[in-house]
């Protein structure tokens, strides 16, 4: 997978969000409004698999799972043209499982 800022979305049960992360070296860093990601993103042929922090870092917008912080494993595939698309769970909502979308915007 390629270096860059990528735009990411996520939904679950109705609810949705967006957000940017960069990825450098399998590095993931980024956020939105209310939330940051810290983590790391694996790659081996066309699979990606990662474990990211996701914690409140201001008051404000509710996330889609209700919690302040959560460790997210996220199960995606790549797809031509610096996107991925997967699923994430977290021991925080059990059963739950998170629709991800990240998609290139700025290659390094």
């Amino acid at each position: 997978m390629k270096n860059g800022l990528y735009s990411v979305t996520f939904s679950y049960a109705g609810d949705s969000g967006a957000g940017v992360v960069v990825l450098t070296d399998g590095k993931v860093r980024g956020g939105d409004t209310s939330f940051f990601y810290i983590g790391n993103l694996g790659v081996n042929g066309s699979e990606a698999t990662g474990v990211i922090d996701v914690a409140r870092h201001s008051p404000g917008l509710p996330n889609v799972f209700g919690v302040d912080a959560y460790q997210l494993t996220l199960n995606a595939k790549l797809i031509s043209g610096g996107e991925l698309k997967g699923t994430a769970k977290t021991a925080a909502v059990p059963g739950a499982t998170l629709q991800v979308v990240m998609k290139l915007i700025a290659e390094d």
